[in-house]
């Protein structure tokens, strides 16, 4: 089940096959079947809930990637942050996955972020201006070019 990125925003494209897809500066162009896209994680889980089958099962150890998508029991998740697999339960780490229901999902270092997912820092949300990886010292409430407070 393929899925595009831009540097935008992230944008999933779900199908049965998608049979082509591509971005042009007026947006999305998709030629195939059902699209389903957000710039929010949390929204695109909720919208493809049932289509883990599509995907390959996450490794149960071994090297995974920031923005990898993976089945695993039954839903779908999203890796955060590259690194090693040691069967780890995607649920019980916020900090590596993105996971249906993950009630908020908050700002780590170290993560490429996209145009659109918003992050929770110091108990506010935000959401992210502009495509960078996440660092000590441009955090959301001391970088208002990267990140725009909003409203709970």
């Amino acid at each position: 089940m393929p899925h595009v990125r831009t540097d935008d925003a992230i944008r999933w494209s779900v199908g049965n096959p998608v049979v082509a897809c591509g971005c042009t500066q007026d947006g999305l162009l998709l030629t195939g079947l059902q699209l389903d896209y957000s710039d929010d994680e949390g929204e695109w889980l909720e919208a493809i809930e049932g289509m883990a089958d599509g995907y390959n099962p996450i490794p149960e150890s071994g090297e995974v990637y920031g923005d990898d998508v993976y089945g695993y029991g039954g839903d779908i998740v999203i890796v955060r942050i590259n690194h090693a697999r040691s069967g780890d339960n995607p649920s019980s780490n916020p900090d590596k996955y993105i996971v249906k229901g993950q009630s908020q999902v908050n700002w780590i270092p170290g993560e490429q972020v996209h145009k659109g997912p918003k992050r929770w820092y110091g108990g506010k949300r935000y959401k992210c201006l502009v495509a960078h990886v996440t660092a000590a010292g441009i955090e959301p409430p001391t970088t208002p070019a990267y990140w725009q407070e909003m409203s709970k």
